[in-house]
């Protein structure tokens, strides 16, 4: 996303708005931020109605930090509302919320959700937060689908430099994360992260527990390989 793309973030906390605002600056996220502090503000925002208006002013965002707990119109209703809208569809909504109650994480998810993450107390989590939302949501131009995982083929060098994928493994499971918390027993369909730094930084976000970063082939053989830095997953 350009350095000019707009997050709005929806949070009634003066004091959340202060932190999250001083941790994109500390993260090096300098694109522009818009606050709205209840659900129904947020709807205004998206719509250009009343005090939103101009688009000049309040152009529309290529990310949206999203509390659950706001008054007037919480989240989860400002979620369902949003993927109601075709011009939203695509709208990055990261869920930033106090709550880690797991029926407001499933909630979320179902109501359209790109990422569900708990507020840390400390500033420098809040840091490794924004850190978090740079590399994994503002890297690209374009929104994601929230029917597909990302193509990341066109950013990957050519598999004859470099043979390895490195995905991101449920130990439960066997499946492979392919984006937006979806899933797949194909390796092959899996996201693959370039980078294991980036895996990890995914990895520590994500609802699903007991992961590991996996080496796979690039040529369309099956899994193989080594486990890679499981223990940094464990909190």
């Amino acid at each position: 996303m350009p350095d000019h793309a707009l997050i709005l973030i929806a949070e009634d906390s003066d004091d959340d708005i202060l932190l999250i605002q001083r941790s994109l600056e500390k993260a090096a996220v300098f694109n522009p931020t818009q606050i709205v502090r209840n659900g129904e503000e947020v709807i205004a925002y998206l719509e250009g109605r009343g005090s939103f208006a101009s688009r000049d002013e309040y152009p529309l965002p290529a990310l949206l930090l999203l509390d659950l707990k706001m008054p007037r119109t919480d989240g989860f209703e400002v979620l369902a509302w949003i993927r109601q809208q075709p011009a939203f569809k695509a709208l990055r909504i990261i869920v930033l919320t106090s709550s880690e109650d797991i029926r407001d994480v499933n909630h979320a998810y179902e109501f359209g959700a790109n990422s569900f993450l708990v507020k840390p107390i400390d500033f420098e989590k809040f840091v490794e937060i924004a850190r978090f939302l740079k590399d994994y949501w503002l890297r690209t131009d374009k929104a994601p689908s929230l029917s597909r995982p990302p193509k990341l083929s066109s950013l990957r060098p050519d598999p004859r430099d470099r043979p390895m994928r490195i995905l991101l493994r449920n130990l439960e499971t066997g499946a492979f994360f392919r984006g937006q918390n979806d899933w797949t027993t194909n390796p092959m369909q899996a996201w693959d992260f370039q980078d294991s730094d980036r895996a990890v930084a995914v990895a520590r976000h994500l609802p699903t527990k007991n992961l590991e970063i996996h080496l796979a082939s690039d040529h369309g053989k099956p899994i193989f390989g080594t486990p890679l830095a499981s223990e940094l997953l464990t909190p």
